[in-house]
């Protein structure tokens, strides 16, 4: 998640995945918009009002996206700085890279959907392709690691959900640069949000339970929605 001119990103990542429940199964078309394979071209870029750098697949990025992804840095970057956590934070909004990337038709919430086989949902309700063996798994985003050690994300081009996200996916950023044992400690079965309010602030929080598995040598958390 830069500029007009294309450039092919490869990165290892580390994803908080949603998994849509669908009855629709997934088939081999011609249509691929969506697929993540790891790969993906950046045809446009832009900054936030606050500065993160996002970048998209798609020739135009949505003006409405941009604050919303602030709104959920925002929110995280209040709740982690006080207590009970009281992280100094060493990095902000300008230090933030986020990769937009296009919502697959075969997902019937928000995400991406990956074909890399993943056995421990193979043949599951969460699976669109009915082959055993072969899985097609929709998530909404990956924490990114980008070069020179900076935080940044992949996430499915939606406004809707873009701000919850943007903070959950910060999340497991925030934990790797301030809190390396919780960080690792959260690379189990875990729930989200990693970091829960206390201060009242906010709306109460959506609990959602997540598990994470490999790919390819990355490794995905895997959050399933119904």
């Amino acid at each position: 998640m830069f500029g007009m001119q294309k450039v092919k990103h490869t990165f290892k990542i580390l994803a908080i995945a949603f998994i849509a429940v669908t009855l629709t199964a997934f088939s081999c078309d011609k249509d691929r918009q969506g697929e993540y394979t790891g790969q993906w071209k950046v045809q446009s870029r832009a900054s936030t009002p606050k500065g993160v750098k996002v970048e998209s697949t798609s020739k135009k990025i949505d003006p409405r996206v941009l604050p919303e992804i602030d709104k959920g840095l925002d929110r995280l970057f209040e709740i982690a700085s006080k207590p009970p956590y009281n992280y100094k934070l060493k990095r902000t909004h300008k230090d933030y890279q986020v990769t937009l990337f296009p919502r697959s038709p075969k997902c019937s919430t928000p995400g991406m959907i990956t074909t890399a086989y993943q056995k421990a949902f193979d043949q599951t309700q969460w699976d669109k392709d009915p082959r055993p063996g072969h899985t097609a798994l929709c998530f909404a985003g990956a924490l990114m690691v980008q070069p020179g050690m900076l935080p940044g994300m992949i996430v499915v081009d939606n406004i809707g959900i873009m701000a919850e996200i943007v903070h959950w996916e910060g999340e497991h950023n925030v934990l790797l640069y301030h809190d390396p044992i919780k960080f690792n400690a959260t690379k189990g079965n875990h729930n989200h949000p990693l970091l829960p309010d206390g201060s009242g602030n906010f709306a109460p929080e959506v609990t959602r339970t997540a598990v994470w598995t490999g790919y390819d040598g990355k490794e995905y958390c895997v959050l399933p929605v119904k």
